[in-house]
């Protein structure tokens, strides 16, 4: 079966659906379909700072990660 995970952001990034900037879409979840192991989406910096990010899903680990984004 296809698999979620929830995006969590820190307050100065945004998940993104697209790489463009006229095709971005702010996503909260990603879904990796049956029989493959990736997705591809992006993080976006909108404002200065340093925060925690996590992927998460019940059925594995939670990856959290510090995203820093300078001016």
């Amino acid at each position: 079966a296809a698999t979620t995970f929830n995006l969590s952001p820190a307050s100065n990034v945004q998940f993104v659906s697209g790489g463009a900037a006229g095709s971005s879409v702010v996503i909260t979840s990603v879904t990796v379909p049956i029989d493959t192991y990736y997705t591809t989406f992006w993080v976006k910096g909108v404002s200065a700072g340093t925060g925690s990010s996590s992927i998460s899903n019940a059925n594995y680990v939670t990856s959290t990660n510090t995203v820093t984004v300078s001016p």
